[in-house]
């Protein structure tokens, strides 16, 4: 390639997007459009990125989990891919749309959530514009029982393990999503992420990566005898010494090579031309 076009290189105002390829929760709805609830909250189940008609399908790829009996889908195995926390886990309050109650226009022109918080302060769409409102947390009118509107939305990123010898050892391993509207599950995810934060510390490791760390999401029940209703909790533990890991964390990541696309291999004629052609068919002239 000649240094001029070498030089050329990235499309101004393209956004990179994650290559998640599916999407794991608990329950499913099904059918096409399908309102309410989600089903068979008693297991996990591996979805595709994107909604068909408001519903995420059971992704193709992954039948032979989906349709495992469900004491074999009440556990997952991952690991995180990310260095930091802030990459791969985000938790706040949010509102998707006002309740059928509220007065005025009840849900985002693009889809947004009409009000997200943290506690103390959040924004709130008007009808026209965000605005900066305090946030009183559990004591928000649109957290009370009898409306709910308001709730955590937590997102966890990680790529799926699957166990040598089981027979979803050759499934692939994708990065998938987990979200949750659950204070519960929120709270032990969070408390997965302070726990080795702690243990860094502890070992005068301030600055470290998560990259690579093992784990497996559990998925429980609790009980509310008061309501009398029982409700699913997924709890979140480390698969490996976090003392360990943090102390060969250095080592391993020595080890790790990566080809990148600024490599001389990848920045022949030859391949570039490839590349070309593989999505856009013959080019012009050949």
């Amino acid at each position: 390639m000649s240094d001029k076009l070498s030089k050329i290189s990235g499309i101004a105002g393209l956004k990179a997007s994650q290559p998640i390829g599916a999407t794991l929760q608990i329950g499913i709805k099904k059918g096409f459009q399908a309102r309410g609830f989600p089903d068979q909250k008693d297991r996990f189940h591996i979805t595709t990125v994107r909604e068909v008609d408001n519903v995420k399908q059971h992704h193709p790829s992954f039948a032979l989990f989906n349709t495992a009996p469900t004491n074999f889908r009440q556990s997952v195995r991952g690991v995180l891919v990310h260095s930091s926390r802030d990459q791969c886990f985000e938790h706040a309050l949010s509102m998707q749309t006002f309740p059928k109650s509220f007065r005025g226009a009840r849900s985002h022109p693009q889809k947004l959530p009409v009000c997200r918080g943290n506690g103390e302060q959040a924004v709130r769409w008007d009808g026209n514009e965000f605005q900066n409102i305090s946030c009183p947390g559990r004591l928000c009118e649109f957290q009370d029982d009898d409306c709910r509107a308001c709730k955590p939305l937590s997102r966890f990123v990680f790529s799926i393990r699957w166990p040598e010898g089981s027979k979803f050892e050759k499934l692939s391993t994708p990065l998938v999503k987990f979200s949750t509207g659950a204070y519960g599950t929120t709270s032990n995810l969070l408390g997965f992420f302070e726990y080795i934060d702690e243990a860094a510390k502890s070992l005068g490791a301030h600055q470290y990566s998560l990259f690579g760390m093992p784990f497996t999401l559990t998925l429980t029940f609790r009980t509310n005898a008061e309501k009398r209703s029982r409700y699913p909790v997924v709890t979140i533990s480390p698969d490996s010494d976090v003392f360990s890991f943090l102390l060969n964390q250095q080592e391993k990541m020595n080890m790790i090579k990566h080809e990148a696309l600024t490599d001389e291999s990848q920045n022949t004629p030859e391949v570039i031309h490839g590349d070309v052609i593989s999505i856009s068919g013959p080019v012009e002239g050949m």
